[in-house]
């Protein structure tokens, strides 16, 4: 049997690698492409409730963030991994998958309603504690 020359096997390696190449980009694009990417920006800010309970407590929301002010404690602080939402309606539900500073998961539930004060957020159930968001502007 003859040996192949070598520009052949050259040019069927050189084939393979573009061939690979192309396959690997396809399925990054693909597997990238499925995934949604959610926009939270309503929710970004500080809420604040008029409910005596959480008088002394406050609800910020940044970009990869979230964090639950204690008063004049430490607040707890949780980096967001992803969103889910709902679908567009009166009341919108978001579902924010964090992790703590430990690499604890966990996964907080927020209602988002257009109310006569603004935004309102609710925190994990429709009908709990009623949180409105600051105007950034003010001096509260």
């Amino acid at each position: 049997m003859k040996p192949m020359p070598r520009k052949y096997l050259q040019k069927i390696l050189s084939r393979r690698k573009v061939l690979t190449l192309v396959l690997i980009l396809s399925a990054s694009l693909m597997i990238h492409c499925g995934k949604k990417t959610v926009h939270y920006e309503a929710l970004k800010g500080t809420w604040v409730s008029d409910d005596e309970r959480y008088a002394d407590r406050t609800i910020e929301i940044g970009e990869g963030m979230l964090s639950f002010g204690t008063g004049t404690g430490i607040p707890n602080m949780y980096f967001i991994q992803h969103v889910d939402h709902g679908e567009k309606g009166p009341t919108r539900r978001y579902t924010l998958f964090c992790s703590d500073t430990e690499g604890n998961d966990f996964r907080f539930v927020l209602y988002l309603e257009n109310g006569s004060g603004g935004l309102i957020l609710r925190l994990n159930h429709p009908h709990q504690v009623i949180w409105y968001k600051i105007d950034p502007r003010s001096k509260q």
